[in-house]
Formats: structure tokens, C-alpha cells, sequence
């Protein structure tokens, strides 16, 4: 018996997303792609909905793939506490990949087509494009009978171009799983299938604490995915892993990436970074300071001719000289006015300007219009 829903068409997927905004359900003309983009405590407490993270239908409605459901790390919900799992039940654990998850799809039983959680895409051409090379005609014989039989394979496109974390240095397109679209059963394929196939690390865990160490204590590695035959899955991830995924996911938003620049932060962050990553930090940073400087002799330009004009009297200098500043250029006026430094001024306003993304655009141009990509 297994854990998952029997789904046939999107009838049986929609009602489960009413009133719940953080899924998307993208019309991609001749087929509709489900995803969330975020989630809430309660996104995923029905079971349809951990099934929307890349599902597909045919524009009739039909289910035409069902890539892998929502699973968690150990120890992030109450069923994935280490304590809570039955570890005697039949498993596997295999290496986990730091790629993007495609799938094939076949509308005609001849023409493969793949696509990413969110449908087709460029990182799905990548994959697509590798595949054409890659795959014997058997193999392709292969895919279109396993999409022909109701089953979803599911890969994971890993390659220099499309690098997360883990830096892999060639291109590869490995399988990870065949799951059966209706009744979302995980299946198994004979070995040697596929040009790339995930590896097995072992039949279970062994002793849970030593199993958890060893995962933790990895490097170069993301970690493991145990997979039970009932279909529950928990993930494990190394430290190593975590930290800089949570490094790379702090520069997804630009507030958090200019606070980082200015309070000096980006020495912490670099080296967890991917290298085309750390070389966008380090030419933003080196805009940022920049522009930060030319600002800052600007304003001490115009507070040292403001100070001429008034002779050095403040209030003439707030009445004749400051009512031409801009609001945020007069503020940090009167404070150099008052013997604070320039830079240090330039600094703490936009500082106090990092909190959201509407706010850096309030002080965009105290940075010479540097943006984050």
C-alpha cells in the first residue's frame, strides 16, 4: 500500500488548490504545469498539494507526468523526525544531485519533449539538447515505451552550465526515478538503461546515528535521498551543503546583497560561493563602493560651497543653500554640516534604506544606479 493520491485528470488536482495562492497553474497552450512558488505552514498538508510540484496535464485534462511529490529533510516535519520513521521498513539510500529535475514527455508517442517543474525551459533545452547526442536509439525506444506504459522517468540535468552549489565538471543527464503517473507508485529499471543512472550508496542506513554523521560531515556533496519502497522519502543533507545553499539563496534578493556590501560581509560569503557567483558579488561590491565614494565627495562639495554661501551660519546655510538638495541629500547635509564624515553619512542612509526592495530603489542613485542581477 502507498501513501499517494490516484490522480487521472487536473479535476482531481483543483479543488485541493482553492485558496491557496503560493501554487501557480501555468497554461502552456497544448498542456498546463503545476508548481508552488512559496510555501506556508499549510501548503503541504494535503496530499494532492505535495503533489504539485511539476505535474502535467494534457490540455483535455488528462495527466500526462508526475515527477517526483513534496518530501522533506529529516527532522523538518513531524513525520520526518528521525525518531518518527520506521527504519526497519525496506530502503535504499541514494546519492543526491545538485541539478534541476527534467522529465520527458511524449504527446504523440514519437516526439520526446522535455521540461522542468515549471514546463519548458532553458534549462530543459539544455538537457534536450544533450540527450539528442547522448542517448542510442535504443535508449530513446526505451524512453517512449516507459512514457507509452504511464510512467514519468525522472533525471536530473547536471552540468557546468547550469551549476547550483556543486560544481560538476562535465555534462550529465542521470535517472533518478520512473514513477507510475496514476497511482504515483516509484518503480525500478534494469540497470544500464540510461547513459547516467543516480548511484546507490547503500540498502538502508545501518546505524542511524553513524549514517547521520557521515551525511552531515560530507563535502562536495549535497547528501542523500532514503528512499522507502512505500514511496516516503526523507532527504539528507550535508552541513557543508546547507551553508552554501543558504549563502546563495541570501543574494537572490538585492537588500540583502547591498547590506552585505556595506557592512564589509561579503568576505564570509565569497568562498561558499560558486565562481560565476562570487564574481557578480565582487563587481557589484566594487560598484557599490564606488559610487558610495564619488556620493560622498559630492555631498562634502556641496556642504563645503553650501557653508561658503552662508557664511558658515546654519541657519542660512537650512534657508538659502539646503532647499536645493534633494530630501535625501539634505539630510546628510546638515550631519557633515555638524563634522560627521562623508562616507559614513552616505553609508548609514543607505543602510537605513535596506529593508526592502522599494527602499533600495529610494537610494539607487546614491550608489550611481548599481544594480544587483
Amino acid at each position: 500500500m502507498t501513501q499517494f493520491p490516484e490522480i487521472r485528470t487536473i479535476d482531481d488536482v483543483l479543488p485541493a488548490l482553492k485558496d491557496h495562492p503560493e501554487f501557480a497553474i501555468k497554461d502552456q497552450g497544448d498542456y498546463v504545469a503545476i508548481d508552488y512558488n512559496y510555501a506556508e505552514p499549510g501548503t503541504f498538508d494535503d496530499p494532492i498539494r505535495r503533489e504539485c510540484r511539476g505535474i502535467k496535464f494534457a490540455k483535455s485534462g488528462e495527466l500526462i507526468a508526475r515527477p517526483y511529490h513534496k518530501f522533506f529533510n529529516i527532522g523538518e516535519k513531524e513525520e520526518t523526525q528521525p525518531d518518527a520513521i520506521d527504519w526497519s521498513l525496506p530502503h535504499v539510500v541514494l546519492e543526491k544531485l545538485d541539478g534541476s529535475m527534467v522529465h520527458p514527455v511524449s504527446f504523440d508517442g514519437e516526439t520526446i519533449r522535455w521540461m522542468t517543474r515549471a514546463g519548458e525551459t532553458d534549462i530543459s533545452a539544455q538537457a534536450a539538447a544533450y540527450a539528442t547526442g547522448a542517448f542510442s536509439e535504443d535508449q530513446w525506444d526505451c524512453l517512449l515505451d516507459t512514457l507509452d506504459g504511464g510512467w514519468t522517468p525522472i533525471f536530473e540535468w547536471c552540468s557546468p552550465q547550469n551549476q547550483i552549489v556543486i560544481r560538476y565538471p562535465e555534462n550529465k543527464l542521470v535517472l533518478t526515478a520512473l514513477r507510475h503517473n496514476q497511482s504515483g507508485v516509484y518503480g525500478t529499471w534494469v540497470a544500464g538503461t540510461m547513459p547516467h543512472e543516480v548511484k546507490m550508496w547503500g540498502h538502508s542506513v545501518g546505524e542511524l546515528d553513524k549514517f547521520l554523521a557521515h551525511a552531515c560531515g560530507l563535502e562536495d556533496k549535497e547528501g542523500y535521498v532514503v528512499r522507502f519502497t512505500n514511496g516516503f522519502m526523507v532527504k539528507v543533507k550535508a552541513d557543508a551543503y546547507v551553508l552554501r545553499h543558504k549563502a546563495r539563496d541570501s543574494l537572490l534578493l538585492e537588500k540583502n546583497v547591498l547590506r552585505m556590501v556595506l557592512e564589509n560581509a561579503t568576505d564570509d560569503v565569497l568562498p561558499l560561493l560558486a565562481l560565476a557567483d562570487a564574481d557578480r558579488l565582487k563587481g557589484y561590491a566594487w560598484d557599490v563602493r564606488f559610487q558610495m565614494g564619488t556620493t560622498a565627495c559630492a555631498l562634502a562639495d556641496h556642504v563645503a560651497y553650501g557653508k561658503t554661501l552662508s557664511w558658515g551660519d546654519r541657519k542660512t546655510f537650512a534657508t538659502k543653500f539646503a532647499p536645493r538638495l534633494s530630501p535625501l541629500m539634505k539630510g546628510m547635509a546638515f550631519r557633515v554640516l555638524d563634522g560627521a564624515e562623508p562616507h559614513e553619512v552616505v553609508r548609514d542612509c543607505i543602510l537605513r534604506h535596506c529593508g526592502s526592495s522599494t527602499g533600495v530603489d529610494t537610494v539607487r542613485d546614491l550608489i550611481g544606479g548599481a544594480r544587483w542581477q
